[in-house]
């Protein structure tokens, strides 16, 4: 495709050769005769500024203007701020010269002002104008589909990123720098000098914050996975179509790279699940992952599981699935890798950052899964997500994964939530560990009936509110006029209930290896979901 990067572009100097502009004369602002035009308005009266969108020529008798007034050197002004392309005026009946003081501003600013020294006819400047402005977008869009039709036969070659790139290059003729999260940077320009100086620029990561360089990320499902950075003071709008399209074009095929690779990893899937079931020794874990990540230093690891819902019943769906949260997991800090067990996705992963925020890392992540495209498009939004215990040494993996799992099973046997969560992580769990033990072993039910018994047969017989006053009772640490305000209760009311707590609990209630026996009666009580 041949370079034509100005011809869609309308300057004031191409206008100026038209026909019906034979006579005009450019009286200042000769400099700026390169600005460019998209449009053409007449005006005649001083309350212009709502009317004006930049790059107009605008063209005038000035029959309601003043020329000699202050009024018109405002409105000159005006025209300037709201970057008008040029001026021409009729000269004869309405406005005889140009003041002085009006050239010397136009000049100031590099504002072209055009006289007409005899009577034209605005209605021909303006139909062939138009016309012709019209002509050049109807090329601009032919050229776009030309441009677009290029991509996508480069999208079905191998490696066609660098061809992407080159052939944006080619086209544009500005320097461009591809800088991609994964992988080798790629600069295309014709000075080595320079292109050295550039990759000096990248290696501070101040290229893109150079006011002249124009920056665009390259996004997959909502993630910015590279930039293509522009190095020019200034493009057009064809320009910046051109790159729109080059930019989508990277996408999809930064997207079909994540697609394949994802299926390549067999060989990687069935390592992980030996390590999971304990078949390695530590050194043999050590040596993998110094093998496959020489540069990282590999700072443990976590587990978490969610259910495969029906993500599984679609392979295409799947894998890009898998991909995304890759994708995801590699920006907070993690490699990924992945196993399906029982309906079940495990997500292992390796953490390679400070250990210190590594929980608040796995929640940032899930959080961006949850708002991601995909998973809003997909209806993932409910998603839900045990995380086991973090481990420092990674031949403990199978620990890992066991208190993940445990995880999960106290969210499943919840029979009533009491909250509901997206995210619940094994280190939160504290004493529900020991309910899910005690259901487990058989012993919750009778632990329950025998502290708390009483107040359940009594609640169930005079439908009282004898639990929940106990509950807060303890919660507010025996606070009677805390106790009565959360509960919305007179002080004589709660009074009455816990002489009625005495009696069925007995006096001792409040001692602390009791108090403590009843509260995780209480928790197992809610746990269980028997309200």
């Amino acid at each position: 495709m041949k370079h034509m990067k100005n011809n869609f572009k309308l300057t004031v100097q191409a206008i100026l050769e038209r026909n019906e502009f034979k006579n005009a004369e450019v009286i200042a602002g000769e400099k700026g005769l390169n600005r460019t035009v998209n449009w053409i308005h007449v005006i005649e009266i001083t309350d212009v500024k709502h009317l004006l969108n930049g790059h107009e020529l605008i063209l005038s008798t000035g029959v309601g203007w003043n020329i000699e007034k202050e009024e018109f050197l405002q409105l000159f002004r005006e025209f300037i701020d709201s970057n008008v392309s040029a001026l021409c005026i009729e000269l004869g009946k309405y406005i005889k010269a140009i003041p002085d003081q009006i050239i010397s501003l136009a000049n100031q600013y590099n504002f072209p002002l055009i006289v007409f020294n005899s009577k034209v006819r605005f209605v021909d400047i303006t139909q062939d104008i138009h016309t012709l402005l019209l002509q050049k977008h109807y090329q601009m869009i032919s050229d776009l589909e030309s441009y677009s039709n290029r991509l996508n036969q480069i999208l079905l070659t191998p490696n066609p990123t660098e061809k992407i790139l080159e052939q944006l290059h080619n086209y544009l003729q500005f320097p461009i720098v591809y800088i991609p999260k994964f992988g080798d940077n790629h600069i295309f320009m014709n000075n080595d000098m320079e292109k050295f100086r550039i990759q000096e620029l990248i290696n501070d990561n101040s290229l893109g914050l150079m006011s002249q360089n124009k920056v665009f990320t390259v996004q997959v499902m909502n993630q910015t996975l590279a930039e293509l950075i522009v190095i020019t003071g200034w493009i057009t709008e064809f320009e910046s179509l051109l790159i729109d399209r080059t930019v989508t074009a990277l996408a999809q095929s930064l997207f079909r790279n994540l697609y394949i690779n994802e299926r390549k990893k067999t060989e990687e899937t069935n390592w992980a699940l030996q390590w999971l079931e304990g078949a390695y020794t530590e050194e043999q874990v050590k040596m993998y992952f110094a093998k496959r990540y020489p540069n990282i230093v590999v700072n443990g690891c976590v587990v978490v599981l969610s259910e495969l819902d029906e993500l599984s019943d679609d392979e295409y769906q799947f894998t890009q699935f898998k991909a995304y949260v890759r994708m995801i997991f590699n920006e907070k800090g993690y490699f990924s890798y992945f196993l399906v067990r029982d309906n079940h996705l495990i997500f292992m992963l390796i953490n390679y950052r400070d250990v210190s925020d590594w929980k608040e890392r796995i929640s940032e992540g899930i959080e961006c899964l949850f708002q991601s495209e995909f998973c809003l498009k997909e209806g993932k939004s409910k998603l839900s997500f045990s995380v086991g215990k973090f481990i420092s040494n990674l031949v403990d993996i199978k620990e890992a994964y066991n208190t993940a799992n445990e995880t999960l099973l106290i969210e499943e046997s919840r029979a009533v939530r009491m909250e509901k969560q997206n995210i619940i992580y094994y280190d939160d769990l504290h004493i529900l560990r020991l309910v899910l033990l005690a259901k487990e072993n058989g012993y919750l039910h009778e632990f329950i009936d025998d502290y708390l018994g009483s107040v359940l047969a009594y609640d169930k017989e005079n439908n009282s509110e004898l639990l929940n006053t106990l509950k807060v009772y303890l919660l507010t640490n025996g606070s009677k006029k805390e106790t009565a305000n959360q509960l919305f209760i007179a002080r004589q009311t709660l009074y009455y209930r816990l002489e009625k707590l005495y009696h069925l609990l007995g006096k001792d209630f409040e001692e602390t290896y009791k108090r403590q026996a009843i509260e995780f009666a209480i928790t197992s009580y809610e746990f269980l979901g028997k309200r």
